[in-house]
């Protein structure tokens, strides 16, 4: 686990730490996300919000997979055809 949350911090800031940006800072935009929006959301929700709170563009497959990734580990699970929910 990465002691550093990089939730939020500028792009600017981002590309002197690393070359791109760590998966661990999309996770926590979509756990923000998911945790913002009542505990469930759409794809299409979770880019909305990542864009109107962090002022960035992501790319839709970047987030399916980073939402498949989470559900492996057991944070989230497919609430239903589209619609992801928090676990915990």
């Amino acid at each position: 686990m990465n002691r550093i949350d990089y939730a939020g911090l500028p792009d600017e800031l981002l590309a002197q730490l690393k070359q791109s940006r760590p998966q661990s800072t999309l996770q926590g935009l979509c756990i923000d996300a998911l945790r913002t929006l009542d505990g469930h959301a759409t794809v299409d929700e979770i880019l909305v919000y990542i864009y109107r709170k962090h002022d960035q563009v992501v790319k839709r497959k970047s987030v399916y997979v980073t939402l498949h990734r989470l559900r492996d580990v057991g944070d989230i699970r497919q609430k239903a055809k589209g619609i992801w929910e928090l676990t915990t």
